[in-house]
């Protein structure tokens, strides 16, 4: 079951995590980003929002380093989703990337989604209750979007 885990996780088309669509989709284009699962996603690349005041970032309960607003955000920012940031349990966790308007969306992410069982675009309005910060990964630095 792990092995065709592993391989479903690394072929884009098919089911895939969080995580591991975050990773492939960054080194599709080859931007370096932390490895699978989330919590080693949480603390790499430029802090540049949080709409709450303490973050689980990699393990730790810290005060955000940098309050902001939706508007700080840019295509190809990571967001940090965290339902509550004192339990570690399985799915606790989840990772989008921001992609900016798109359609009715003012604010959408894309992102592989368990509850629709695949990659979806969402409006990150609709899970803003659980959104805590987004990271900007230094690669992305002067790129168009």
């Amino acid at each position: 079951e792990d092995a065709d885990f592993a391989a479903a996780a690394t072929d884009i088309r098919r089911q895939i995590d969080c995580s591991h669509f975050v990773n492939t989709v960054f080194r599709m284009g080859s931007i370096d980003v932390p490895e699978p699962p989330v919590h080693t996603m949480e603390g790499r690349g430029l802090f540049v929002m949080s709409t709450a005041p303490m973050v689980e970032i990699s393990g730790p309960i810290v005060k955000a380093p940098r309050m902001g607003s939706m508007t700080d955000l840019k295509p190809g920012d990571r967001l940090i989703f965290q339902n509550d940031i004192r339990a570690t349990r399985q799915g606790n966790h989840h990772i989008a990337i921001y992609i900016g308007r798109y359609g009715r969306y003012t604010h959408a992410m894309i992102h592989a989604s368990g509850s629709h069982k695949k990659v979806v675009i969402s409006d990150l309005l609709a899970l803003q209750r659980i959104f805590r910060y987004a990271r900007r990964d230094t690669g992305l630095a002067g790129r168009q979007g």
